[in-house]
């Protein structure tokens, strides 16, 4: 059953995705992004050029998952996810597992639409946020509200 507007309330959590990137992943996004700097493919590269611990994960990448994790929870629904912002904070490495969280931080309703604003972030194994930013995801309307 699809996400809408009156199931959501600020506080709410998004229900999270855990991922664990791995240099095949890496290569795959490498190929589909375009992004052949090799910290993000080559571990010899990434710890003996760049004196990287690992091969580093992309941001974009790490962006998706949380776009990922947004589509989910709206049903699987690609279009849902109307606007998201983030911000790198830190490098997350190769065999790190990432989770993705987001907590709802209000709802709206913007050009007849019905939007739900959350908070979202990524930690890695730590508990530290690496990435984090704002998204907005459409959602049905509220029973009796018209579109």
């Amino acid at each position: 059953m699809p996400l809408s507007h009156d199931q959501v309330r600020p506080g709410d959590a998004v229900p999270e995705l855990r991922v664990t990137p791995t240099p095949e992943s890496l290569v795959r996004w490498a190929g589909a992004s375009g992004d052949f700097t090799p910290i993000h493919y080559d571990h010899a590269f990434a710890t003996g050029v760049a004196g990287l611990p690992d091969i580093v994960v992309h941001g974009p990448y790490k962006l998706a998952l949380l776009v990922r994790m947004l589509v989910d929870w709206a049903g699987g629904e690609p279009g849902a996810v109307s606007r998201i912002s983030v911000r790198l904070s830190t490098m997350d490495f190769v065999g790190d597992e990432l989770v993705c969280r987001g907590q709802v931080t209000g709802t709206r309703r913007e050009d007849g639409r019905d939007e739900v604003d959350c908070e979202v972030w990524v930690e890695n194994s730590a508990g530290e946020r690496t990435m984090a930013g704002t998204a907005s995801v459409r959602v049905p309307a509220a029973a009796g509200v018209p579109a």
